[in-house]
């Protein structure tokens, strides 16, 4: 259940190497109050609320209920008042207060009156511990007590989540924890036995998102663990529960599934940590039925979470169907999660979806192209690419296909066939992490995709002490495979570049000094002690594609305008066309990091273009250029939404979700629509400008 607020304000890509120099110090304040969408808003001057951290919670609650739990917006309400009535022990009086229910699900259709609630929920301050005197577990017993109607109800302080039951034992009402909470038209009868429980939910990202994260703080908060070490963790669980139900699949039984008060019980917990241990294991490719999986995980790697930690994020995770989750919302998901806090102390930082999604839109690449990242940190480009191309490739199949736009099993198996098929051979990823050439496999993998990422240093190549060296030498030499090159790769002058030994492989690292020896003027080339490594990435790039081959790359603004570095201009109108160059405002990485940037887009130079050049005979080509202003966020990170010149918000588009929810007893299809204020991004209009400006050309 997707209870908690989302804490991330740069939406997809993998850690992709941005190493701007930190500038969080530099964020000035926005100018206007941030902002948050209300899904249960009442009029129009409601649909915006301000940005909280339980706003955020509840936003994140109200959707979990309609995706994940199949109510209707129409019989939820927020800050619903109950009215509670206490007898003193000491006098006998009876005193009655009112309390506010943060959010209540009603009767389907019915009065939103107390004795139609059937689902109440209460947010507390973060760490607010359950056992809390006046906001603790015991605030929501009070209010499922005064509820006649309502059996379960849940408690969050935005980490941890609770359920509780009510049962009425002669004439006063017992309550006690349980791991889950009925959906729409379920009773808790039918979540009594879990092992056996068919319907598990295929999610959105978003919601998905949101339990991944919560998971992650769980283990970070509870386990005592730093961040990296829990999202390793979430990780094996994440897996162990996919390959679950591939055996599943094959008739095995399921293993990955918690009881309904399991969790809270010594030997209950001890039987859980029994089970996916014994799954963990088969996983690592110790187990009768073959697992995809099994190169991710080394031998000696185990679960090391304590056993209460591990059943809480188990009954997580246990309600979810992975496999029939599309690899949107498992891949947004899994990227949630990156530990970016620690990725942050090296100098990198996520690539916001939206400015990858624009690089990948402009260069277009097709299924015959060969694609590499070099600094690919998490897989955020190859990612993308993958996406781009697997849908051309289900555009090409489906003229075969008996229905077109319904595909059968077979056909929606040989299309993923296909898709993987291109991935393992055409997509490449190197990164000098290992933990990072691992995280990059796995987000392929969470997307439906595979690929070639091996553990270089691509700065040092050929050179260097790396594992997966002599395969990159011998599969991928510079300037034979590659058509495309997409990356971000760390900046910043705290991260020179210092090998004396690989800067001389670089033009870009030479330093031309001129000198006089007695009365004969000399030129003496030598190297620089240090460069800045987004420098020599522009010219590794430049090397490792191959003749007419074209590249996308972040940079700081400041190599495109800087007199300082005109050499740098030089050395790459020498060797390429330039494609285009987009600024983007200094919002885009903020709140981690202030430094400016561009994306540049290069095509090198054939050798007919550079003999053309060398006879005089070629004319200069037009560049496409463009200047973003914003970026679909403020400066601290919180989204921005479309305003009309008035200032007023422009009217909400409506997306249709569509959920499989219980009604009456029997599993439908339901649609579902959710209003959304359209985003203020101009990247998209970006790309729809490049489009014409290509069509125009002919291109």
């Amino acid at each position: 259940m997707g209870f908690e607020r989302d804490d991330s304000s740069l939406d997809d890509g993998g850690i992709d190497g941005v190493g701007f120099d930190s500038a969080a110090d530099d964020v000035e304040d926005a100018q206007e109050e941030a902002q948050i969408f209300n899904l249960l808003y009442k009029g129009a001057d409601d649909r915006l609320v301000k940005r909280t951290p339980k706003e955020e919670t509840l936003q994140g609650i109200a959707r979990s209920l309609v995706l994940e739990y199949g109510f209707d917006l129409g019989d939820l309400e927020r800050a619903f008042s109950v009215r509670l009535t206490t007898v003193s022990q000491a006098t006998g009086r009876e005193r009655t207060r009112r309390v506010k229910v943060d959010v209540a699900a009603f009767i389907p259709g019915s009065a939103h009156v107390a004795d139609h609630v059937i689902r109440a929920g209460l947010i507390v301050p973060a760490g607010t511990r359950p056992d809390d005197e006046k906001k603790g577990l015991a605030a929501l017993d009070d209010v499922l007590g005064a509820l006649p109607a309502c059996e379960v109800g849940f408690w969050t302080n935005g980490t941890e989540l609770a359920f509780r039951r009510k049962v009425i034992e002669g004439s006063e009402p017992a309550f006690s924890d349980i791991g889950g909470m009925p959906a729409a038209g379920e009773d808790l009868a039918s979540l009594a036995d879990q092992k056996l429980r068919r319907r598990l939910i295929a999610v959105s990202s978003e919601t998905l998102a949101q339990t991944f994260r919560r998971c992650h703080d769980y283990i970070h908060a509870n386990q005592g663990m730093n961040k990296s070490q829990a999202f390793w963790e979430l990780v094996r669980l994440t897996f162990c529960k996919m390959y679950d139900e591939q055996r599943e699949l094959l008739g095995r039984e399921r293993e990955f599934w918690v009881g309904l008060t399991e969790r809270f019980t010594p030997e209950g917990q001890a039987a859980i940590k029994q089970r996916l241990t014994h799954l963990f294991e088969e996983v690592q490719g110790k187990g009768s039925v073959p697992s995809p999986y099994s190169n991710f995980f080394s031998p000696d790697e185990t679960i090391g979470l304590h056993d209460p930690v591990l059943a809480y994020v188990a009954g997580e995770l246990s309600r979810y169907e992975l496999l029939n989750s599309s690899e949107d919302a498992k891949g947004a998901a899994y990227e949630e999660i990156i530990d970016k806090k620690q990725k942050a102390d090296r100098g990198q930082f996520f690539t916001p979806r939206n400015v990858i999604r624009v690089m990948v839109e402009l260069l277009d690449p097709d299924e015959s192209d060969y694609v590499l990242d070099p600094a690919c940190g998490t897989g955020g480009f190859l990612v993308m690419v993958f996406r781009h191309v697997s849908a051309k490739i289900e555009a090409r199949l489906q003229a075969r296909w008996a229905k077109p736009g319904t595909p059968t099993e077979s056909e929606r198996m040989a299309l993923r066939d296909t898709q993987r098929q291109w991935a393992s051979e055409h997509l490449v990823g190197f990164d000098f992490d290992r933990d990072l050439v691992k995280a990059t496999k796995m987000n392929l993998a969470m997307n439906g995709g595979d690929g070639q990422i091996h553990w270089i240093d691509s700065l040092k190549f050929p050179d260097g002490q790396t594992s997966d060296l002599q395969i990159v030498r011998d599969r991928y030499p510079l300037g034979r495979v590659f058509t495309l090159c997409f990356t971000n790769p760390p900046f910043g002058s705290k991260l020179p570049f210092n090998d004396r030994a690989a800067l001389a492989n670089y033009g870009l690292a030479r330093a031309d000094l001129a000198g006089r020896n007695g009365r004969r003027a000399q030129v003496q080339s030598t190297f620089k002690r240090s460069v800045a490594p987004e420098i020599l990435f522009i010219e590794r790039c430049v090397q490792w594609v191959q003749p007419g081959g074209r590249i996308g790359i972040v940079l700081p603004d400041g190599i495109l305008g800087n007199p300082g570095d005109v050499h740098i201009r030089r050395w790459i109108l020498e060797r390429c066309h330039v494609l285009a160059s987009i600024d983007l405002p200094v919002e885009t990485f903020l709140p981690q990091v202030g430094v400016q940037p561009s994306l540049l887009f290069l095509q090198k130079k054939t050798s007919a273009d550079l003999d053309a050049e060398a006879l005089g005979t070629v004319t200069d080509l037009p560049v496409f250029m463009a200047i973003v202003d914003k970026v679909g966020k403020d400066r601290r990170g919180n989204l921005i939404y479309k305003r009309n010149p008035d200032g007023t918000e422009v009217a909400p588009v409506v997306r249709l979700e569509h959920h499989v929810a219980t009604r009456d007893g029997h599993e439908v299809l339901v649609e579902i629509p959710f209003e959304e204020l359209p985003i203020d991004d101009e990247l998209p209009e970006v790309a729809d400008a490049w489009r014409s400006y290509r069509s125009g050309r002919g291109q």
